[in-house]
């Protein structure tokens, strides 16, 4: 079998094998046919010119682009929930931070009052 636009029939055999392949993966077909049989839907779109090596190229380097923005994104999200979790923690040290200092307020304030009740009991 020999395609114009392919070229030999070894290069037609390649071809279709890998879009075969990615019909089985992702079951999305160029055209609309009644065939279920991916290696004849490949070589159909092929024959029509829907599919050729820089077609399946270009939807492999698609699929590497979308896998890794998939993972950058994962990556972004762990280093937010990272981010997420140090402020947490750094909001509890704020908070225990504050807690201490209004206790040594509250201690002053006892203090002082106390003070001031010494002072009055001795003048009086």
């Amino acid at each position: 079998m020999e395609i114009e636009n392919v070229g030999n029939k070894f290069k037609v055999a390649i071809l279709a094998a890998k879009r075969a392949k990615q019909i089985m993966k992702n079951g999305k077909k160029k055209i609309d046919m009644n065939a279920s049989n991916p290696l004849t839907i490949a070589l159909e779109e092929i024959k029509q010119g829907l599919v050729t090596n820089q077609t399946l190229i270009d939807d492999e380097n698609n699929l590497f682009l979308k896998v890794e923005a998939k993972l950058n994104e994962t990556e972004n999200n762990e280093t937010s929930e990272t981010e997420n979790i140090e402020l947490v923690q750094n909001d509890d040290k704020n908070t225990v931070v504050v807690e201490q200092i209004e206790e040594e307020k509250s201690s002053e304030n006892q203090k002082a009052t106390a003070e001031e009740i010494l002072k009055k009991n001795l003048t009086e």
